[in-house]
């Protein structure tokens, strides 16, 4: 009679652990990977500084980024990694937001298990709350859209940050006290929203610009409805400015109704192979020939 134990062949330098202390050991990994870029989330988000094998240092708050850069052993870190990959390659988006979810997912679960709750039974109870959310969202709150039913695609241009502008030199400012960094901070968010609420007032579908974009400025359009597109180069904003016959404005206060642009028809982002494209068609009368451009450097075509 052969025995029904698993026969398991490991190298000398193995270890081989299973039980709740395993489980428990999986939990904590994961959420440490969450905890790392969670202040990364949200229009309040803080750099992370990442120094590279060579010595280069690189600020970001790109969750997906930050993540590139760390080394784990851990095979529940890795997995957590291995998240936020598989959502940037299918989405192109909310690296960071997956990765918080699972870490809080991992950190609810643990309370089950304390309670001596099978993992099968954990796992199954996730499907079922996902298979709810998504017939929740499809009867209650989805809202179908007619893709041949749609008004004229309206286009803002700019050749300004939509950030608060730092000082071309060395800047020293002077605080003495916790509420004039505050005060600072407000300052700062203020010029933000206010150059955000010059562009929501003419309500376009899409802005480009030449420079960056805040994340506290896209809370704000995104809140409206609005795309936004940044760090176009200066001769692809002409040749939109053509396609699409809005105006390029230096200043966001001194922008126009006669400024935005309605000449296109469609504005879509697709994916060719491992990278993102933006396509803006349907132009009337384009007068640019064709101009592929990436998403990830900053690609667009016009036709």
């Amino acid at each position: 009679m052969f025995s029904q134990q698993p026969i398991l062949v490991l190298s000398q330098n193995t270890k081989r652990e299973s039980g709740r202390k395993v489980q428990l050991e999986n939990i904590n990994a994961g959420k440490t990977i969450a905890d790392v870029i969670r202040t990364c989330l949200g229009p309040q988000a803080m750099l992370k500084m990442l120094m590279d094998p060579m010595g280069g240092i690189v600020m970001t708050n790109d969750g997906n980024a930050i993540l590139r850069e760390i080394t784990v052993q851990h095979p529940a870190a890795k997995s957590m990694i291995e998240i936020a990959r598989t959502q940037d390659e299918e989405v192109g988006d909310g690296t960071t937001s997956v990765i918080v979810l699972a870490g809080e997912m991992l950190a609810v679960a643990e309370q089950f298990l304390a309670q001596n709750i099978h993992p099968t039974v954990i796992i199954r109870e996730y499907r079922q709350a996902l298979e709810d959310a998504i017939q929740l969202l499809q009867d209650k709150i989805s809202i179908p859209i007619d893709l041949n039913d749609r008004e004229k695609l309206k286009e803002v241009l700019l050749d300004c940050p939509l950030e608060y502008k730092k000082g071309e030199s060395q800047t020293n400012i002077e605080i003495l006290g916790e509420q004039d960094f505050t005060k600072l901070l407000q300052l700062e968010e203020e010029h933000v929203q206010r150059q955000c609420e010059d562009i929501i007032a003419l309500k376009p579908d899409v802005v480009f610009t030449e420079k960056g974009i805040s994340d506290l400025a896209q809370h704000y359009l995104v809140k409206a409805g609005i795309t936004a597109i940044r760090r176009l180069r200066k001769t692809d904003n002409n040749r939109l400015a053509r396609a699409c016959g809005a105006t390029i404005v230096n200043r966001t206060e001194e922008l126009k109704e006669s400024d935005v642009g309605t000449g296109a028809g469609k504005f879509e982002i697709k994916k060719i192979g491992d990278e993102y494209f933006t396509f803006v068609t349907e132009c009337k009368n384009p007068k640019v020939g064709l101009l592929s451009y990436s998403i990830s450097d900053s690609f667009y075509k016009y036709t």
